[in-house]
């Protein structure tokens, strides 16, 4: 497989599966994977962080309501806990299709080995847990090394990541992006220094 990183290139645009692919499985879930590598996207971006234990789990909210038949925030849940969840409950309303399909909150590590070939957004939500960013670059290097950007939309994730994992590409943050676009806009783009390796803008917000 072509290394991620020699893919991103000025100009090149890679189609994206936004937490798989949202609309059509539920969001998060190795079903809404498999569901973006059929209809065919150059990366998927999924969501990280972790519960009480430590695991890094792929899921975007900080608490389990939105998308599961459970409540709380996922952070003071253990991951034995969380896993018993359906997350496939809240999907496409009112028939909701997916309950009681056997469809979990995965782990990172398990998406990342059942899609071997794909290439992956990580991004991070907030997470308490003191091993958070050390255990995410330890199953990066282990299992998607050269596949993998990783991504925040805030400063603070990225400078902590890009310690652990100098070598793998990261997006820009907002402050970044906005950064660069105000010095671009008055013609001095040419100043703008960054670590970050990809714009992930959308092409409107609010």
């Amino acid at each position: 497989m072509e290394k991620l990183q020699d893919r991103l290139k000025p100009g090149i645009f890679l189609r994206t599966g936004h937490r798989g692919a949202a609309g059509l499985a539920p969001e998060n879930t190795m079903a809404s994977f498999q569901k973006a590598t059929e209809v065919g996207v150059d990366l998927i971006e999924l969501d990280v962080q972790s519960p009480s234990d430590g695991r890094i789990v792929v899921l975007h909210d900080g608490t389990v309501d939105r998308t599961t038949d459970g409540a709380g925030i996922i952070s003071n849940m253990s991951w034995e806990s969380a896993r018993k969840l359906d997350a496939g409950f809240r999907f496409g309303p009112p028939a909701f299709p997916r309950r009681g399909q056997s469809i979990r909150i995965p782990l990172l590590e398990e998406v990342l080995d059942a899609f071997p070939e794909t290439a992956f957004t990580v991004e991070i939500k907030h997470s308490p847990h003191p091993k958070f960013y050390e255990t995410l670059a330890s199953i990066v290097k282990s299992h998607a090394m050269h596949r993998v950007i990783i991504a925040s939309e805030t400063r603070g994730p990225l400078e902590k990541i890009r310690v652990f994992l100098p070598c793998v590409p990261t997006n820009l943050s907002r402050p970044e992006v906005r950064n660069f676009y105000f010095l671009t806009r008055l013609g001095l783009s040419f100043l703008f220094r960054s670590p970050g390796t990809v714009f992930q803008v959308p092409v409107f917000a609010g």
